[in-house]
């Protein structure tokens, strides 16, 4: 090789190599170091942030603005993106990020008014908890500022900034995940296609379990509303999945009184809903007023659960029926709307949407003194036009924040009922238990006024309820209950409090429990559906039903099973792919021929459907059993239950193995990340957090064989000293 062509390698090495370089340092992130100093505009005094061997935070200031500033400060550091893929879909500019594909997100986002309407509530606010809001953000907008050009490598792809964030854009988000967290539009709009198309005999026949039937006579077979309302769920539904949020698994928790223990002391928990798995922080506030610690969501600086010095509660979300569909009578040209007897205009405005890659787009957003309009439907020589206006209680102010911010103040019952009357939307179940061994939990419920002389759309609602009288508002309360167990389960559609009663569950035991114990239990929990559903199973099929080694092999598995969901269990699996089988077998047909796309809105709604075939089972026989495609075959429950075990076994076999041993969880599964995470607060003789994490890890990108790791924390709060005695690393955030 000569010189010339030597000098030409070296330069285009030399070239390459810078470029890559550029690369490199472009798509670099930053690391908030875990400990030094570190200048963060606007402190009044310092504030140290205190990382535990867990990667935990604790935070250590001398006044309340300073900690939340730092707050703020820290998540942003951790989970920018994600707060602004929550923001970007309360405020209705996803689009501005990610194109087209979310536009449909931004529409329904702006129609429902979330950001709007959390403009206009933060100026209502209580101001200690907008001062939180305000000091929260400015701690995410310092980071965004100092670390504008070394931000998360998703936003360089995209070539896009994160937002900035304000008082309002925290409710704005609160707001939706209240929306999101609930299924009661769903299910109105899929109850109402079935009474419209098969009547009321036929679909309470397939739903024995539910009783808030609407008193129409049906079937009127009038479908004039159907796209409006799939058009509707579905940019909904788009939402719930590109924020990975599932409603149905949302309740799960539970307080145990001391008298249940060997060990000292009440104790609460449970598990959170599996969008949160990967997407929250435990950590300790410390202040001169100020002493708490638990998780948090972030962007929304307020815990779901959570302990000071005095008492520990846990907020469970309990989805219920605060919403309507509202039809009111619109004049030929859509300008006016008929309510009360009096034409009135609609309220109008045009809100702009900025499109990456495409042209910005303009929509016209109408809204009735009930609501926003969701759609219209064009008059015919039958009837008149009609708008769909949706009311829901999360449309109306109400300082739910208040009561959250109240709660970190609270010492005794009687101030925490107070703390809890406070919250509206979305309506939840905190639990309580205190240092004096008292366990409770409180429920605020804020129906919503049933509007005179409005249509409602016919369908499922609480005002069909046997001697439902509206509004209700009221603070249920369950104080020291003589069980000593206090229970949350979604497993029945309206359920209350209830203590536990599955068999092999923990807390259906009288022997004494350990705290060890109930961490166990969360580690391996119970699955009630097959519970309640095996012993029918093996009632109905027997030995001699079966036709192969396999399905006598999968039957063997199932009879043994103790119904715990473990990460090696076979039978889990199996279980839980009958299940999703014979959900199809009862109700798909029916659906579908009513109207396409509606047994996939009727699958996410896994309660009513579990519920319902359970009573189902129970009663024999049912018309919902035969497929009506085949005119000339009739299926009875036998027939179903048996064709969807054989096609459970078959799926299994195509999808992943020929070989029973290989269906674990561990080889069927697709993704790493947080597959579960539970938690255990008690107080005596200090307060202790107690998580129990496990983790999915893929051995190989083209293996299948995923590894599940259990993981025991205990987050210890309340002793500086003893967090440096155990190498925490401080961080010390400094005035500017």
């Amino acid at each position: 090789m000569n010189n010339r062509t030597r000098k030409i390698f070296l330069i285009f090495g030399f070239i390459l190599l810078t470029v890559f370089g550029v690369i490199y340092l472009y798509f670099q992130e930053t690391d908030l170091p875990a400990e030094g100093a570190l200048e963060l505009p606007s402190l009044h005094t310092d504030v140290e942030v205190l990382t535990d061997s867990m990667g935990y935070c604790h935070f250590y200031a001398e006044n309340n603005q300073d900690l939340y500033k730092a707050m703020g400060y820290v998540h942003a550091s951790r989970h920018l993106l994600q707060m602004d893929n929550y923001l970007r879909a309360a405020t209705g500019t996803l689009s501005a990020a990610y194109g087209e594909s979310t536009l449909e997100m931004d529409i329904f986002s702006h129609t429902m008014g979330f950001a709007a309407n959390a403009e206009r509530f933060s100026k209502w606010l209580d101001p200690e908890v907008t001062g939180v809001l305000q000091a929260y953000c400015d701690g995410i907008n310092i980071y965004i500022d100092q670390h504008r050009f070394r931000l998360p490598r998703e936003f360089k792809w995209r070539r896009y900034s994160p937002a900035p964030w304000k008082p309002a854009d925290c409710l704005a988000v609160y707001r939706m995940l209240a929306w999101l967290f609930s299924d009661q539009a769903l299910q109105k709009v899929v109850f109402y296609k079935l009474l419209e198309v098969y009547g009321n005999a036929k679909v309470m026949n397939g739903f024995p379990a539910i009783h808030n039937w609407p008193p129409d006579s049906f079937p009127k077979y009038n479908t004039r509303f159907f796209k409006i309302l799939n058009d509707y769920t579905r940019r909904s539904t788009q939402l719930l999945d590109f924020l990975e949020i599932t409603p149905e698994n949302l309740e799960d928790s539970w307080v145990v009184s001391s008298k249940h223990f060997t060990d000292p002391g009440s104790v609460l928990g449970g598990r959170l809903p599996a969008f949160l798995s990967n997407y929250h922080e435990i950590q300790e506030l410390v202040s001169p007023d100020l002493n708490v610690a638990g998780m948090v969501i972030p962007g929304i600086p307020f815990f779901l659960f959570r302990h000071n010095s005095s008492i520990a509660w846990n907020v469970t979300i309990r989805p219920v029926d605060n919403m309507e569909f509202i039809l009111l009578p619109v004049s030929e040209d859509n300008s006016i709307y008929q309510y009360k007897n009096q034409w009135q205009p609609f309220e109008t405005k045009k809100d702009d949407l900025f499109i990456r890659g495409a042209d910005d787009s303009t929509i016209l957003i109408r809204a009735t003194l009930l609501g926003p309009v969701i759609g219209h439907s064009s008059s015919d020589k039958n009837s008149p036009g009609y708008c769909i206006s949706l009311k829901w209680k999360g449309l109306e102010f109400s300082d739910d924040l208040k009561g959250l911010y109240l709660l970190n103040h609270c010492s005794s019952w009687n101030m925490f009922k107070e703390a809890v009357g406070q919250h509206v939307i979305p309506t939840i179940e905190v639990d309580y238990i205190d240092t004096a061994d008292n366990i409770g939990t409180a429920q605020y419920i804020a129906d919503l006024v049933i509007e005179p002389l409005a249509e409602r759309l016919s369908t499922l609602s609480r005002i069909h309820e046997p001697g439902f009288v509206s509004p209700v508002l009221h603070l249920f309360r369950n104080y020291n209950p003589q069980s000593g167990k206090i229970r949350h389960q979604h497993i029945y559609p309206g359920s209350q409090f209830q203590t536990d009663r599955s068999q092999h569950d923990v807390f259906g035991q009288d022997t004494l429990l350990s705290y060890n114990d109930l961490i166990s239990y969360h580690e391996n929990p119970v699955n009630r559906q097959a519970e309640l559903i095996l012993p029918l199973f093996f009632e109905i099929v027997t030995e001699p039903d079966l036709s192969t080694y396999q399905q006598q092999k999968a039957y063997d598995i199932l009879k043994t099973w103790n119904c715990r969901i473990s990460p090696e269990s076979i039978a889990a699996t199996i279980f839980s792919t009958f299940i999703l089988q014979l959900r199809r077998l009862v109700y798909q047909d029916e659906m579908e021929l009513a109207d396409p796309g509606l047994f996939a809105q009727f699958d996410r709604l896994t309660d009513e459907s579990f519920v319902n075939m359970l009573c189902l089972l129970h009663g024999e026989e049912s018309s919902w059993f035969d497929d009506i495609r085949t005119s000339d075959i009739v299926e009875h429950r036998k027939t179903i239950i048996l064709k969807a075990y054989r096609e459970t076994l078959d799926y299994l076999s195509t999808t992943f193995s020929s070989n029973i041993s290989e269906w674990t969880r561990s080889n069927i599964s697709e993704q790493s990340g947080l597959d579960q995470v539970a938690f255990l607060i008690h107080l005596n003789p200090q307060p202790i957090i107690h998580l129990s994490r496990r983790e999915i890890k893929k051995t190989s990108a083209i293996s299948r064989a995923v590894p599940f790791h259990f993981r025991r924390i205990t987050f210890y709060s309340g002793d500086r000293f003893a967090l440096m005695q155990n190498d925490a690393q401080v961080l010390t955030l400094t005035p500017k």
